[in-house]
């Protein structure tokens, strides 16, 4: 029998995404028996054709993460799930404060066992999109759209260097 928090197993969760910018891979991952998501990647330089794996350093600020439920107890993470849908540019406001629009970007949604669901947006602040956006492939069916409104949900920034993707929460 498992204890409280631990209503699951230990279980690990990725969110994969491929070949965006200097990226051929960026996964986020989670497991059941820690509230931190961390992000690892696989990156090309310019100058080289070279892949090198990397664990990315998160700001205390930017690292997604399971939440507290109302009581203040932990939670466990019971999944991870990306949405591909958005439609509309974000704005971005770097360190020195000015705002750059940034196109439409994927959300990633971390589902806690308290029923709390969590939405991040992970966005290229170089200005390059995801090329699995629902929005930039040509499809017959133009599919769901998400409705939730980027207003009603805090932003959070994971620090990279600015050819690469970073997360902001939504």
């Amino acid at each position: 029998m498992l204890s409280a928090p631990g209503i699951r197993p230990p279980g690990a969760f990725t969110l994969t995404f491929r070949n965006w910018g200097c990226s051929k891979f960026l996964l986020f991952v989670g497991d059941s028996t820690s509230s931190d998501i961390g992000l690892i990647g696989s990156t090309v330089d310019a100058s080289s054709t070279t892949a090198t794996w990397c664990n990315f350093s998160l700001e205390e600020t930017s690292t997604p993460s399971v939440p507290l439920d109302k009581d203040m107890n932990d939670t466990v993470l019971l999944g991870l799930a990306q949405d591909l849908t958005a439609s509309k540019p974000l704005q971005y406001a770097g360190a020195s404060g000015e705002t750059t629009e940034l196109p439409p970007s994927p959300v990633m949604f971390l589902y806690a066992s308290d029923g709390t669901v969590m939405g991040w947006n992970v966005m290229n602040t170089s200005g390059v999109p995801y090329p699995g956006m629902s929005s930039l492939r040509e499809t017959a069916d133009s599919g769901a759209r998400s409705n939730i409104p980027a207003e009603t949900t805090p932003a959070v920034t994971i620090p990279v260097d600015d050819s690469m993707p970073i997360v902001s929460s939504i």
